[in-house]
C-alpha cells in the first residue's frame, strides 16, 4: 500500500503543480489546470472515501468558504456567470481534500520540502520544452531581452520562475539546518538558473515580487536580532542578517553592472505604437475605471462594458479582474482567503511557531500576491501551492513540538 505522505506529494506535483505550470503557455492551455485539480479530486476522493479519513474544515475556513459559495450563486443568478462558482468551488476543493489526506501526516516538514523539491523539477523540463524548436513551431533563442522560452508570453516566464524563487528561498532559509548537502546543491542550482530566467524575462511585477520577500526576509531576520521586548541581541541571527544583506547588494551591484535589468527599467519608458506608457504601463487607468465601475456580482463581459466606454485598458491585476468578472462580493471574501494565510503565517513565524514550514508558505503566497497585483494570475501555481501548503499547516500544532526556536 502506497503511504499516505508519498500519495499527496506525488499528485499535488502531477496533477495540481505541473499542469498550473503548463497552463501559463497560453490562455489555449489554461483548462490544464481545471482538469488537474478535477484529477487531484477524484482520486483524493476515493482514497478518503476507501480508508474513511475524517473531514475537518477549521470554522473560519468554512465561514469563507460558504461566503464564497453563496457569493458565487448569486452572481450566477444575477449575473449569469459561472466561473466564479466554478474557480472558487475548485480552490475550496483543494483544500479540503489536502487537508483531510495530510491529517494523519506527522513529518510535515519532509511533506513540505518534497513537495517543493518535485515542484522545482519542471523547471528543467519547462527549459528542455522552451528549447524545442518543433514543439513552439516559433523558436527564439535565450537572450535577456523579453526571453519567453516555452511561454508565449515573457511575463508568463517571469511569473513562472519567479514562483520557483519563492519557494526555494523559503526553503533554503527555513530549512537550512536540515537539508541534505544533495539537497541544497540542487536548490540553489534551481535559484540560480530562476534568477537568470526572471531577469531576462524582463518581467517588471515577477522582478518585484522577489525584490518583496527578499525585503520581507531581511525585516524579519532584524526583527529576529533585536529583541527588545527582553532587550537581548541574537549574535546568530545578526550575523546571518548581515550576510544576507551582503550578498543582496553585491548581486544587485553586479546584475547593475552587468546591464541585466537595463531592458526591465526600459519597459518603463518604452514607446509603444499606439500610446507612450506610464509607469504602470497603463494599468493604473483600467483600476481607476474598475473601481469607479464596480458591481456587487460582477459583469457578464466586464471587457465588452470597458470597451463601448473607450476604455482599452483592463487593469491586468488578479484582483481587478475578480471585481470585474465575479462581483465585489465574491472578490472581498476571496482577498479575506489570502490575508488569512499572509497574516496568520506572519503571526506564527514572528512567534517562532512552525517558523520553517511557515516561512515557506509566507515566501510563495507574499511572492504571488505582489506578482498577481500586476498580472491575471488565478489558475496559476503560486495560488494554487498557497492553498495546499494553508491546508496543510493552517493550525496543525502536533509538529511544532519538534521544531527548533530561532
Amino acid at each position: 500500500m502506497v503511504k499516505l505522505s508519498n500519495y499527496l506529494i506525488l499528485s499535488v506535483v502531477l496533477f495540481v503543480v505541473f499542469p498550473s505550470q503548463l497552463s501559463m503557455y497560453d490562455t489555449h492551455w489554461a483548462p490544464l489546470t481545471g482538469l488537474g485539480i478535477l484529477l487531484f479530486t477524484f482520486f483524493g476522493l476515493l482514497i478518503i472515501i476507501s480508508r474513511k479519513i475524517p473531514t475537518n474544515i477549521p470554522t473560519i475556513t468554512l465561514y469563507l468558504f460558504l461566503g464564497l459559495i453563496l457569493s458565487s450563486l448569486f452572481s450566477y443568478y444575477f449575473v449569469g456567470e459561472i466561473k466564479p462558482l466554478v474557480v472558487y468551488g475548485a480552490l475550496i476543493v483543494l483544500f479540503i481534500i489536502t487537508r483531510t489526506l495530510s491529517e494523519k501526516i506527522k513529518d510535515l516538514d519532509q511533506l513540505i520540502i518534497s513537495m517543493v523539491f518535485g515542484a522545482c523539477l519542471s523547471l528543467p523540463i519547462i527549459t528542455i520544452l522552451g528549447a524545442n524548436e518543433p514543439f513552439l513551431g516559433e523558436y527564439k533563442p535565450f537572450s535577456f531581452f523579453r526571453f519567453r522560452g516555452f511561454f508565449t508570453n515573457a511575463n508568463s516566464m517571469g511569473m513562472f520562475t519567479a514562483g520557483i524563487i519563492h519557494m526555494t528561498v523559503g526553503v533554503l532559509y527555513g530549512y537550512k539546518n536540515d537539508l541534505s548537502n544533495s539537497k541544497k546543491l540542487f536548490f540553489y542550482f534551481t535559484l540560480l538558473i530562476s534568477f537568470i530566467y526572471l531577469l531576462a524575462s524582463n518581467s517588471r511585477s515577477a522582478i518585484l515580487s522577489v525584490i518583496v520577500i527578499f525585503v520581507l526576509l531581511l525585516f524579519i531576520l532584524f526583527l529576529k536580532s533585536f529583541k527588545i521586548s527582553k532587550l537581548k541581541l541574537d549574535l546568530r541571527q545578526l550575523k546571518i542578517f548581515f550576510s544576507l544583506l551582503f550578498f543582496i547588494i553585491l548581486f544587485s551591484l553586479i546584475i547593475f553592472w552587468s546591464g541585466l535589468i537595463d531592458n526591465s527599467v526600459e519597459k518603463f519608458f518604452i514607446k509603444r505604437a499606439r500610446v507612450v506608457t506610464d509607469i504602470s504601463d497603463g494599468r493604473l487607468d483600467g483600476w481607476l475605471f474598475a473601481l469607479e465601475n464596480w458591481n456587487w456580482f460582477g459583469y457578464r463581459n466586464f471587457a465588452e462594458f470597458a470597451d463601448l466606454n473607450n476604455m482599452k485598458s483592463h487593469g491586468h491585476s488578479t484582483w481587478i479582474s475578480h471585481l470585474n468578472d465575479y462581483g465585489l462580493l465574491a472578490t472581498s471574501f476571496f482577498l479575506m482567503w489570502i490575508f488569512l494565510i499572509i497574516v496568520w503565517t506572519l503571526i506564527n513565524i514572528t512567534r517562532n511557531k512552525g517558523i520553517k514550514s511557515n516561512f515557506v508558505l509566507f515566501c510563495v503566497v507574499v511572492g504571488f500576491f505582489v506578482n498577481a497585483s500586476f498580472q491575471s494570475a488565478t489558475s496559476t501555481p503560486g495560488l494554487l501551492i498557497s492553498v495546499i501548503m494553508f491546508a496543510i499547516l493552517y493550525k496543525r500544532n502536533h509538529f511544532l513540538n519538534n521544531e527548533n526556536s530561532r
